[in-house]
C-alpha cells in the first residue's frame, strides 16, 4: 500500500516536472522567436505570453521578467553546446572536429543567430566564447605561449571564429561547412604558425 502512495507521488511529481519543462519551452520558443521581430526591451510580458499561450501568472511562477526568460534560453543553449563539445573524441581530427562543430550550428541556427544579434548585451558571445575555449581550444591546439599571451591569442581566434559563424548563419548557410571548416582550419593554422615562430 504504501509503495503504491509513494509510486503515484512519484508519477504526479514526473507528470508535474514535464508539464513545467514544456511550458519553460513554451516561454523560452516564443521569446526567442519575438526577439527576432524587435529587440528584448520593446517585447512585453504579455506578448511572450501571448505568443506562447500561457498565463502571466505562470510566467512570474518562474521568471522575474524577460531578461530572466532570455538568460535561461542562453543558458540551455551554451549548456546543450558544452555537452556537445565535451563529447567529442579527443582524438578526432581538428578539420573534422570543426565539421561536426559546424553542422551542429547549422542545425541550431535559428536560436544562435537570435541570441548572438538581439540579445540586450554581448553577453553571450562572451560566454559562447569561453564554452567554445574551455572545450575546444584548449585542447586542441598548444601555443606554445606563456598564459598571458595564450588568451589573447585564443580569444581573437575564437571571437574571429564566432563572428565568422554569425556572418555564415546570417547569409543563409551560403558556403558548405566542408568549405568553411577548411578556411577557418586554414586561417587558425597560419595564424598559430606565425606566432609560433
Amino acid at each position: 500500500m504504501k509503495e503504491n502512495i509513494k509510486d503515484n507521488k512519484e508519477n504526479k511529481e514526473n507528470k508535474e516536472s514535464r508539464r513545467v519543462q514544456m511550458t519553460k519551452k513554451l516561454l523560452r520558443e516564443s521569446v526567442i522567436e519575438l526577439m527576432d521581430k524587435k529587440p528584448l526591451n520593446k517585447i512585453s510580458i504579455k506578448d511572450i505570453c501571448d505568443n506562447a499561450d500561457v498565463n502571466r501568472t505562470t510566467f512570474y511562477k518562474y521568471y522575474g521578467d524577460q531578461f530572466e526568460l532570455v538568460k535561461e534560453a542562453e543558458d540551455e543553449v551554451l549548456e546543450k553546446l558544452g555537452e556537445f563539445l565535451g563529447n567529442l573524441k579527443s582524438d578526432t581530427l581538428v578539420i573534422s572536429m570543426l565539421e561536426t562543430f559546424l553542422y551542429y550550428i547549422k542545425e541550431n541556427g535559428y536560436a544562435y543567430h537570435i541570441l548572438l544579434n538581439n540579445s540586450s548585451d554581448y553577453s553571450f558571445s562572451y560566454r559562447l566564447m569561453h564554452v567554445t575555449l574551455d572545450k575546444l581550444m584548449a585542447e586542441r591546439f598548444n601555443l606554445g605561449l606563456d598564459e598571458t599571451n595564450k588568451k589573447y591569442v585564443y580569444n581573437l581566434i575564437v571571437m574571429g571564429a564566432i563572428n565568422t559563424i554569425d556572418l555564415w548563419i546570417n547569409s543563409d548557410f551560403d558556403t558548405s561547412v566542408e568549405e568553411l571548416a577548411e578556411l577557418m582550419y586554414n586561417f587558425i593554422n597560419s595564424g598559430i604558425h606565425a606566432i609560433s615562430k
